[in-house]
């Protein structure tokens, strides 16, 4: 739910181009926020990955708790390994690939653009960079 109205939050923030707003906020105000909605987003998982359901408490720390306290008497095995393994998975794939785009990408009249200045001249709206090569018998700039 806090992850909703965080997104809700940022997105209104977005649509009336009120995002410098945070930038009255101090760094450290700002950094502890997010880690605060960082840290109870992924402890309100800790249920899901260990396959336990306990009831809400109070205080998140206390569900973190009985959460912990229902996992060492019954974890579902099934489900703490495939957590596992997708854990395994995205750490192997962070690592060993490639970040992608490998190479830079650029829009001029070589690139499709779909959104431009002028149609005929190619530029894109704000600076915005396009990976797809126009067709040989499409126009660049469309």
């Amino acid at each position: 739910m806090l992850a909703i109205l965080v997104g809700l939050f940022q997105m209104v923030l977005g649509l009336l181009r009120l995002g410098v707003l945070v930038d009255f906020l101090s760094h450290p105000v700002v950094v502890g926020f997010t880690n605060a909605g960082a840290i109870i987003i992924a402890t309100s998982q800790l249920g899901k990955l260990f396959g336990v359901s306990v009831p809400k408490a109070e205080h998140q720390y206390e569900t973190v708790w009985n959460i912990i306290v229902a996992a060492t008497q019954n974890t579902h095995w099934a489900t703490l390994g495939i957590a596992i393994v997708a854990f395994a998975i995205m750490v192997v794939m962070r690592r060993f690939t490639p970040k992608l785009p490998q190479r830079p990408l650029r829009c001029c009249r070589h690139h499709r653009c779909s959104l431009v200045d002028e149609p005929r001249s190619g530029r894109c709206q704000g600076g915005r960079y396009h990976s797809e090569p126009a067709s040989a018998d499409e126009p660049a700039g469309r």
